[in-house]
């Protein structure tokens, strides 16, 4: 009697659990609660069926139904709740890239090589590089001993990821330049932030070309890679990455579904990996960009040589209207640091903004980039003295 008047227990909670997640009201994590917790009572009411061993294949099972319904149905920040509008992002739920075991050095690509960058159903370019590891614009460069150069630092959207060689921004400013011996140089590296390149140039580029400006492109992923990576502290000397070991339940969070909600719903751990305040976190990581460009400004005074920052904005940041670097206005104006926001200039200009980028690799496309280009030769480079010679 008991055996039965559970089953009929079990079975309407699990039909009602099924009617609740096809409404979009509930999460597959019910399934697991409702199916371990009934083979829980069966077993404490020594009830013959089902036995122990049953009931840990029922547990398996329904760990494994749980892991592939959250795995093909759910953002990893929306982890345990239904979004059939959504699918997982494998790219975002690596979890182990947060944490880097390996020295970083200098975020640029090895000498003389080639790789494509690809972005499926978008586009599929070959980005070449130099002797030094900097991507090549301009194939006809020659260097002679009365060159002055112009170094563009940042990101992916220096390096021009979603742009041939000759498409990115630094390329249209190269066209733009009438000054025969003025060159503008791409040092932008994938996956590099502003500390990297404040590094990259005082340990490296600068003793290399000694450049009359430098430009620095910062966007809201810098606030994730200095999370991620670290702040001003993050270098134990001038040339290597203090390790940061990954905590031992990353691997599990990488690959399991159902451990991301465990961490990110019950534990209340956030994108970044940390149970910290998420507000904070990224407070904190705008602190260190400021800190980084004060570090330039210095090296610029000390040398003698214009120093830029360029704030490109995120598809997602136009489409929300929220600039997470938006502080960074007030900031640069008090610090004496000059600045372009691309953001204020695709806004107020009522240019169809998702022209300019490449919808799902989120970069910008050869338009975009030409328009950069165009913007940053008008406002921080024609009208500088070596640009009239």
């Amino acid at each position: 009697m008991k055996k039965r008047f559970f089953q009929v227990i079990f079975g309407a909670l699990f039909i009602a659990s099924l009617v609740s997640i096809y409404l979009g009201f509930s999460s597959l994590i019910h399934l697991l609660v409702i199916y371990t917790f009934t083979a829980y009572l069966f077993s404490f009411l020594d009830i013959p069926y089902p036995n122990w061993k049953k009931m840990c294949g029922s547990i398996c099972i329904s760990l494994l139904i749980v892991e592939f319904g959250l795995g093909l149905n759910l953002p990893h920040e929306q982890i345990g709740f239904l979004n059939p509008a959504k699918k997982n992002d494998f790219r975002d739920v690596l979890y182990q890239l947060f944490y880097s075991n390996h020295d970083i050095h200098y975020h640029s690509a090895q000498a003389n090589t080639s790789f494509p960058y690809i972005s499926v159903n978008e586009f599929v370019y070959t980005h070449h590089y130099d002797s030094i590891g900097l991507r090549i614009n301009n194939p006809t460069f020659k260097r002679c001993q009365d060159n002055n150069f112009i170094l563009a630092l940042g990101d992916s959207f220096t390096e021009g990821v979603g742009a041939p060689n000759d498409s990115t921004w630094i390329s249209e400013l190269d066209r733009l330049i009438t000054e025969p011996n003025l060159h503008p140089i791409n040092a932008g590296g994938i996956s590099s932030d502003p500390l990297f390149e404040y590094y990259k140039l005082t340990t490296k580029l600068y003793s290399i070309y000694q450049p009359i400006q430098v430009i620095l492109t910062i966007n809201e992923t810098d606030i994730l890679d200095f999370i991620e990576n670290g702040g001003i502290n993050r270098f134990n000397n001038p040339n290597h990455l203090l390790k940061v070991d990954a905590p031992a339940w990353s691997f599990f969070y990488t690959f399991s579904p159902l451990s991301r909600y465990v961490f990110n719903s019950i534990l209340e751990y956030n994108e970044y990996g940390t149970d910290k305040d998420l507000k904070l976190k990224e407070q904190e990581a705008i602190t260190g960009i400021q800190e980084t460009l004060l570090l330039f400004k210095t090296h610029a005074k000390k040398y003698n040589y214009k120093f830029d920052v360029v704030i490109i904005p995120l598809i997602e940041e136009l489409q929300s209207d929220k600039l997470k670097l938006r502080s960074m206005k007030s900031f640069c104006h008090n610090s004496g640091i000059n600045y372009l926001n691309f953001y204020t200039y695709l806004k107020e200009s009522n240019l169809n903004y998702e022209d300019y980028y490449w919808q799902n690799d989120g970069h910008l496309n050869p338009k975009g980039y030409t328009l950069l280009g165009n913007l940053i030769y008008n406002e921080l480079v024609a009208k500088t003295a070596y640009a009239q010679k």
